[in-house]
């Protein structure tokens, strides 16, 4: 496949974005002895997160200014998204077990989730998806960016997370990242997304500091939290609508492979 400059460029960022969290990571646990997987990894990713956004800010506004933020359009699957975030949010406010924690601590976690929404979004569907959608149709760009999208997370390995568990990751970020990219150009506009995806990651990596207290059994020895449930059952609506439209993805690819035309705007 041959690039066009701003497809090279488009690349470049994420590949800028992807080396800042990789030196995060190295000195998260070379440095700062701690490992990924925990809240504390934000205490030192907060600054290179921060950084990551810089850079993407930065390019987008010198290379890919006018893409990202259109007028948005509201619709069923942004709807979802907002009323999983609202119900989250407010049992994590209302049940959360915030006496005697540190501030500091929750704003650290709360800044590093949101930036990593906002950097992420940003890159791989304001810079990435759009770049690509402009030659190639909005089919092909998809699968890329969420292709890429998948691959930023193989940084996990070098915070000191299993090779297993990292492919794992990267595979579910991937189809993550088609359903992202769906419901961005559904919407027109990168923020709720940035919205959704922030704030989703930001409470489930605060219920490990500040667990919820209501729980229900779901076992003799086991019980979880209403976070925990609704969460859970938003991976599954998440995860199956991905496969469901990764496959149309695929099978929109193979109807313009054989008519040799291009999409470049969806339906609404």
């Amino acid at each position: 496949m041959n690039l066009t400059k701003k497809e090279k460029l488009a690349l470049v960022v994420a590949g800028v974005y992807l080396v800042i969290m990789i030196t995060g990571m190295l000195a998260m646990t070379n440095v700062f002895h701690i490992s990924y997987g925990g809240y504390q990894m934000t205490s030192v990713l907060v600054y290179f997160t921060f950084a990551a956004v810089c850079s993407a800010i930065f390019f987008y506004r010198k290379y890919f200014r006018g893409t990202a933020f259109k007028k948005p359009r509201i619709n069923m699957w942004i709807i979802e998204f907002m009323l999983v975030t609202v119900l989250i949010a407010g049992c994590h406010l209302f049940y959360g077990e915030f006496a005697g924690k540190d501030i500091t601590i929750i704003a650290t976690i709360c800044a590093t989730m949101l930036l990593a929404g906002i950097g992420e979004e940003l890159v791989f569907r304001g810079i990435i998806l759009n770049t690509f959608k402009e030659k190639r149709g909005i089919w092909v760009a998809i699968l890329w960016s969420s292709v890429i999208f998948g691959i930023l997370h193989i940084t996990n390995i070098f915070g000191g997370q299993g090779v297993i568990e990292t492919l794992k990751q990267v595979f579910s970020a991937g189809l993550a990242g088609v359903l992202f990219a769906w419901v961005y150009l559904k919407t027109n506009n990168v923020i709720p997304t940035m919205i959704y995806h922030g704030f989703y990651d930001m409470f489930i990596l605060l219920s490990l500091y500040v667990p919820v207290s209501l729980t229900f059994p779901v076992s003799d020895s086991e019980s979880l939290s209403i976070t925990q449930i609704i969460a859970s059952g938003q991976q599954i609506f998440s995860l199956t609508a991905s496969v469901i439209l990764l496959g149309i993805v695929i099978y929109k690819i193979y109807k313009e492979k054989k008519s040799g035309t291009k999409d470049l705007q969806m339906e609404i």
